[in-house]
């Protein structure tokens, strides 16, 4: 009985030295190709989330901090002035009194 390994072997003899050596240089390249495809995702990943990171982030939290403030403002508006203070700002979707002038 032969092992596993022995048959390979054995099987690997029976193709001429230039077919085994293609072959074993097609595996190779497929092999150190994959590995730099990985290593290069991996660099750019890291490039694209350290860029958000630096560049993207600083802005959303300034923008949500803008918003928080506003809002504030407008809650302390409206507790300080009354709840339709609010709403009664120049870009109210409400419609506006008429104004009336005096007739003499």
């Amino acid at each position: 009985d032969e092992t596993v390994m022995e048959r390979i072997v054995g099987l690997t003899e029976m193709f001429p030295d230039k077919v085994r050596s293609s072959l074993l240089a097609a595996c190779k390249g497929t092999y150190f190709g994959g590995k730099w495809i990985f290593n290069a995702a991996k660099v750019t990943m890291w490039v694209l989330s350290t860029s958000l990171v630096i560049l993207a982030l600083p802005i959303a939290f300034e923008s949500e901090k803008s918003n928080t403030e506003e809002n504030q403002l407008l809650q302390q508006r409206q507790m300080l002035l009354g709840p339709n203070v609010a709403v009664s700002g120049p870009h109210s979707n409400l419609p506006h009194m008429p104004v009336v002038s005096p007739t003499a």
